[in-house]
């Protein structure tokens, strides 16, 4: 059962908003905040940016390219040309490393913009050949606000692609695989919750041989719809929430938060991928001598 704002209140105290705070909540927000609260401080607290990453601009570019195939495929119900949707992963491409201030601005990985340009093109085509055929889309990026209780603010997302029966949330990533890989988690219960439909995730690979695998190869990459995933929305959100709560009343906005330092997984070296982290800007307090 679900928990209502009042017995919420009662439970677990005040739940006060500060006007510091951001507005709204979301699974970029909330995941920067499990990953690294001081990370979170920096971006969102004091509105600081980071140098955009390779794997970021590939990621834009990616959803761009696919976005023109499937907003017009809502109405046609045909896929347009592949020749089409890789020349709009190039022109998203090129428009993100302009907005960024041009390719030497971008951590390209012992990478470069050509390179990835190139992967990015035939892991596009890829897509689009063997998945897109079977994608009938009602909507594309489809916005939600989830009001959860016990939470002052809303919760906002935005499907990648939503069908008659089911959402799907596409991502890259560096491999395979065959479950919702944990740092999805978040994203795929409260999409499940904000249309009560399931989720299913497609990946789309980074490699040498583009690859993209989705429920139909691992049905693991498919999350039903039960009242189980919608009481574990709610309650990661609530966690969540309280968490960031306390970490602003007990430091404020100008000290430095918890770090990720003690907590990094040996499969995802966050501090390496921060770019405020000991191998970007170094800047952060951590790190920085």
């Amino acid at each position: 059962m679900t928990i209502d704002a009042a017995d919420y209140a009662l439970v677990y105290g005040p739940t006060d908003w500060p006007d510091e705070l951001p507005d709204h909540l979301s699974q970029s927000s909330l995941g920067m905040l499990e990953r690294c609260p001081e990370m979170f401080r920096r971006r969102y607290l004091l509105d600081e940016k980071e140098a955009p990453s390779s794997s970021l601009i590939w990621g834009i570019a990616d959803g761009k390219a696919h976005g023109v195939n499937f907003t017009q495929k809502i109405e046609s119900h045909e896929d347009i040309p592949v020749a089409d949707v890789e020349q709009a992963f190039a022109a998203a491409f090129d428009e993100e490393l302009d907005m960024a201030g041009g390719a030497g601005e971008i951590d390209w990985r012992e990478s470069t913009a050509g390179t990835v340009l190139d992967q990015g093109v035939a892991l596009v085509s890829t897509y689009h050949r063997q998945v897109s055929p079977r994608v009938q889309p009602t909507a594309v990026e489809e916005r939600f606000d989830l009001e959860i209780p016990g939470v002052s603010v809303p919760y906002i997302g935005y499907i990648d692609v939503s069908e008659e029966g089911q959402s799907i949330e596409r991502k890259t990533a560096a491999q395979r695989a065959k479950t919702i890989p944990p740092h999805y988690r978040l994203q795929t219960v409260t999409y499940a919750l904000a249309r009560q439909l399931p989720v299913e995730v497609h990946i789309s690979t980074r490699t040498k041989q583009p690859a993209v695998v989705t429920a139909q190869e691992e049905p693991g990459l498919l999350l039903p719809f039960t009242s189980q995933v919608a009481q574990q929305a709610e309650r990661v959100i609530q966690n969540r929430a309280r968490h960031l709560l306390a970490l602003w009343h007990d430091f404020g906005p100008d000290q430095p938060w918890p770090d990720a330092i003690g907590t990094m997984a040996w499969h995802t070296p966050i501090c390496e991928l921060c770019g405020w982290g000991p191998t970007a800007a170094n800047t952060c307090p951590w790190w920085a001598s």
